[in-house]
C-alpha cells in the first residue's frame, strides 16, 4: 500500500480467464525469511501457487500442484532455497518447490 496516495494493488484478482495471478480464493501464505518473496497458494480443482516479489508484486514464477482440492500450508526453507506447501486433499500430501525457477517453480517432491 502506498501510505502516501492510499492506493492498494491487489495481486491475482479478477476473472480467472483474464488474471495472470490467482483464479481463486487465496488460502496461504508465506514469507521468505528475508521478506523479499512471498508465495501464496489457492483453493479448487487445479490449485496454483505463485511465488512473487513483496515489494512490486511481479510474478517471479508459478507451479501447479495437480488434482488436489487447495494448498493448506506454505513455509519457506531458511535459506530461501525451497517452498514446502501441503496439500488438501485425502493424503495430506506434501510438496517441494524450488522458486528459483524463470517462469515454472519446479515441484521436487
Amino acid at each position: 500500500m502506498n501510505k502516501a496516495s492510499k492506493d492498494q494493488t491487489l495481486f491475482g484478482c479478477g476473472d480467472a480467464s483474464e488474471t495472470k495471478g490467482h483464479g481463486d480464493d487465496i488460502i496461504s501464505l508465506g514469507i521468505s525469511t528475508d521478506r523479499t518473496r512471498v508465495a501464496t497458494g489457492e483453493t479448487g480443482k487445479r490449485p496454483k501457487v505463485f511465488i512473487w516479489d513483496a515489494m512490486t508484486g511481479e510474478v517471479q514464477c508459478q507451479a501447479k500442484l495437480g488434482r488436489v482440492r487447495g494448498v493448506k500450508t506454505i513455509a519457506w526453507s531458511k535459506s530461501g532455497q525451497y517452498v514446502a506447501c501441503t496439500a488438501l486433499d485425502n493424503d495430506h500430501s506434501v510438496f517441494v518447490l524450488d522458486p528459483n525457477g524463470k517462469k515454472k517453480a519446479k515441484v521436487l517432491a
